[in-house]
């Protein structure tokens, strides 16, 4: 494939198929996030703009298919990005002893 100069990222630019991804295209070395546990992560976007999933949701629609979801549509999707979300594992901070005039310092 070799790349067309398409701004993929552009409002209403087709969507990429498996095929638009190789070595040779620019859109194979973004990194791409997981969407994993996504409904936790709001705000979404990079500029932050949208804490509203089902917003998100209709952005991504017209932004990068080029459609207006409706509603049914909207909540199908996000009802898949919600399924997404796992059991949260259980952190838990070690308690450090108390410093004193013995405890060791950091060497700079």
């Amino acid at each position: 494939m070799t790349n067309t100069g398409t701004d993929v990222f552009a409002a209403g630019a087709p969507p990429l198929a498996v095929s638009d991804v190789d070595e040779t295209n620019v859109v194979a070395s973004a990194a791409l996030s997981s969407l994993r546990n996504i409904a936790l992560t709001a705000p979404y976007f990079h500029t932050g703009r949208s804490w509203d999933p089902r917003q998100a949701v209709s952005v991504m629609g017209v932004s990068q298919l080029g459609a207006t979801l409706n509603a049914e549509e909207t909540d199908r999707i996000v009802a898949f990005l919600e399924s997404l979300t796992g059991e949260q594992p259980k952190i838990v901070y070690p308690i450090l002893p108390p410093s004193v005039a013995s405890t060791p310092r950091p060497k700079p």
